[in-house]
């Protein structure tokens, strides 16, 4: 049967900008979302990035794109799973009150019919319409090419409401830059934070600092990371409709840090709508524990791709000066 509510939000959808000038920048998001959390009203800031357009693509199984797939889902995800969560995704999309999408993609349509060729064209295509990234193009193999095509055709799908404000996917980065998130962490009379057991000493360290202003909800690792526990990936499923039921927020406008892959969309939805502020945290914690992931985000903005600059670290944030009335 098909889904209605996404029926229409498909007819609403707006034109993606063609160029990244179009998106606001780190004080404009930090001045929309401290107007939320002082009124305490529900918002959420979504980054769609490469596996949501995977996850939107539905390779079957047996191919490579499944194959991406099982490694951030599980082995025995099933289709029908992928395909509840791809629905989640879109429906995250039009709820999203900010929406950062990859600025390095931004420009003409991407025709669906790529896909159909080889991945050597499919890299072309990509190359020739959209100023990729450098240290991504310069080492990005051809399969890899095809995901960034997915990427790029979901943002094209993505009901994305008319009066959503765009930033780019790498905004989480950019607050942090700007002090925001260590203003928030500082101030805010608690915040809900939602990650992983491989996340547990910087999380045990934020703690430290904050005290019980710190509300902390642990979702699942990735399945290689989750082995580790005893986990299984029945359980890893049961557990993330277990966190949807249990998180909300403590006081209307709490905000929520989610670093959680894709699970992050439908997650910060519901708090949304539940009248919490919902942000998208992604690798910042990663940076707060020093960890150099996600290394063509570092090189584009920082030069190198493996050296977290010390003013990203968790140390780092909490000696900031920014206050909150500094982005109000």
């Amino acid at each position: 049967m098909p889904d209605l509510m996404l029926t229409n939000l498909f007819q609403r959808r707006r034109r993606l900008p063609m160029s990244a000038d179009a998106l606001l920048d780190a004080s404009a998001v930090a001045r929309l979302l401290s107007a939320r959390l002082r009124d305490g009203r529900g918002a959420a800031l979504l980054r769609f990035g490469d596996t949501g357009g995977r996850v939107l693509a539905r390779p079957a199984p047996g191919t490579p794109g499944y194959d991406y797939l099982q490694a951030f889902l599980g082995a025995e995800v099933t289709p029908r799973q992928i395909d509840w969560l791809g629905r989640a995704i879109l429906h995250s999309a039009a709820a999203a009150d900010i929406v950062g999408l990859r600025s390095d993609l931004l420009g003409p349509d991407l025709p669906a019919a790529v896909l159909a060729g080889p991945d050597e064209e499919v890299l072309g295509h990509l190359s020739r319409l959209y100023p990729i990234r450098s240290y991504e193009l310069q080492r990005i193999k051809a399969p890899a090419a095809r995901r960034l095509a997915e990427t790029r055709l979901a943002m094209q799908r993505f009901p994305i409401r008319a009066d959503a404000h765009l930033t780019n996917a790498w905004i989480h980065l950019d607050l942090a830059r700007i002090g925001f998130f260590s203003a928030l962490l500082r101030e805010a009379p608690s915040v809900a934070l939602i990650t992983s057991a491989e996340r547990k000493p910087v999380v045990r360290r934020m703690q430290e600092m904050m005290g019980p202003r710190l509300r902390f909800y642990e979702c699942p690792a990735y399945p290689a990371a989750e082995a580790k526990f005893g986990g299984n990936h029945d359980f890893l499923w049961a557990r993330w409709q277990t966190l949807y039921e249990n998180i909300r927020p403590s006081r209307p406008g709490e905000p929520l840090l989610i670093s959680a892959g894709i699970w992050t969309k439908p997650l910060a939805t519901i708090f949304r709508r539940r009248g919490g502020v919902a942000v998208d945290f992604g690798s910042v914690l990663d940076y707060f524990a020093g960890l150099a992931t996600r290394p063509a985000v570092l090189a584009d903005r920082f030069g190198t791709p493996d050296v977290v600059p010390d003013d990203l670290t968790l140390d780092g944030q909490f000696k900031r000066s920014e206050r909150l009335a500094d982005f109000m």
